[in-house]
């Protein structure tokens, strides 16, 4: 019994270390929301890509890429209705970030 509770144990362990490291390199998260224009208002249903990773927001506008390698990524979101979002950004560690989309034909 003693040696199967130190096996769990160790596959405990190395799972939590192989969520922080991704082929040798640091991992991160990245979370945030999308919201209308200068409001507070959030948007449900747009498409956010960070690199090749994809995430369509839900009803209170929010997303969650929860295991990023660390590194340079070109995020972007869009939603019908909308102007196309892009930007860089730096993953290291836990990132929050916030998207503001225009409407299209409304003034930015």
């Amino acid at each position: 019994m003693r040696n199967l509770l130190s096996i769990i144990a160790i596959a405990v362990a190395a799972i939590s270390c192989s969520n922080a490291v991704d082929n040798g390199r640091e991992v991160g998260r990245v979370t945030g929301r999308v919201l209308l224009e200068n409001t507070e208002s959030t948007i449900p249903k747009v498409e956010v890509k960070l690199g090749d990773y994809s995430f369509t927001t839900v009803t209170n506008g929010q997303f969650s890429f929860s295991v990023v390698s660390a590194g340079a990524y070109q995020i972007s979101a869009y939603k019908s209705g909308y102007h196309l979002y892009t930007d860089s950004l730096i993953v290291s560690g836990s990132t929050e970030y916030e998207v503001r989309l225009f409407r299209v034909g409304s003034p930015r």
